[in-house]
């Protein structure tokens, strides 16, 4: 069966399986659990690893799968962003307003790295065409989100962080989180190794840190509540507001 720790969104999807029993997760009575971490990403190049690194420190690997849904609409939207590369030249060099500059062009480059480029325009004041080579150079050089973490150690090194992408240009987080539902669905029917009674999902967004106990506070209350279908975290913002 799959349900969900509900974040985000709620389902409420069953899944029956009649494999071997082994011991996954945690066996009260016989019944094993798994988690599966939904992180939908996009454009979250300077944030994602520290995340993951953070969230492999707190759960237990053994019973713990970390989704990284990507979209193929970030590619999608730099190519096209690609066409403002001379505009972004013309702007930064006239001094128009940083925070102008983020919300117009922030589907090229993250803010860390327009800020980067937005101090270095009194060098190029009376050399636009070179500034603006340089801001398409900086931009074809910059990984989307889904090459960069197809390029770290935390994901490479940890079998149990999964990068998938949904491959439609449209779309917004509901869908990113809908495919990473069906991905799950399909490893559980897929797989030939082991059973799992229930399968809990649980969504964060991609600078999502959460308390170090909370997984252990998780598996308390599954504990407690004998399996129960649906939790919900409530969230609380105790900084960064």
């Amino acid at each position: 069966a799959i349900s969900i720790l509900v974040t985000v969104i709620k389902y409420n999807l069953y899944l029956s399986k009649k494999n071997e029993r082994t011991n996954v997760g945690l066996n009260v009575n016989n019944s094993t659990y798994h988690l599966n971490i939904i992180i939908p990403v996009l454009r979250e190049q300077t944030i994602i690893k520290s995340t993951l690194e953070y969230f492999e420190s707190i759960v237990d690997k053994e019973n713990t799968t970390i989704y990284v849904v990507a979209t193929a609409r970030e590619e999608f939207e730099k190519k096209l962003a690609l066409l403002n590369i001379p505009s972004l030249a013309n702007d930064m060099i006239k001094n128009v307003d940083i925070n102008q500059i983020i919300s117009k062009y922030n589907k090229l480059l993250p803010i860390s790295k327009l800020k980067e480029l937005y101090s270095m325009r009194e060098e190029y004041r009376f050399k636009e065409a070179e500034f603006e080579h340089l801001i398409n150079q900086t931009v074809n050089k910059y990984p989307t989100t889904y090459e960069y973490l197809n390029s770290i150690d935390v994901v490479n090194s940890n079998e149990n962080i999964k990068v998938i992408r949904y491959e439609e240009t449209n779309g917004i987080m509901a869908h990113q989180l809908n495919f990473a539902i069906d991905t799950i669905l399909e490893n559980i029917n897929e797989s030939q190794n082991t059973f799992i009674d229930k399968n809990y999902c649980v969504i964060y967004n991609a600078d999502s840190m959460p308390n170090e106990n909370t997984f252990n506070e998780i598996e308390a209350k599954i504990i407690e509540n004998n399996f129960p279908e649906v939790m919900q975290q409530y969230s609380l913002t105790l900084s960064n507001i």
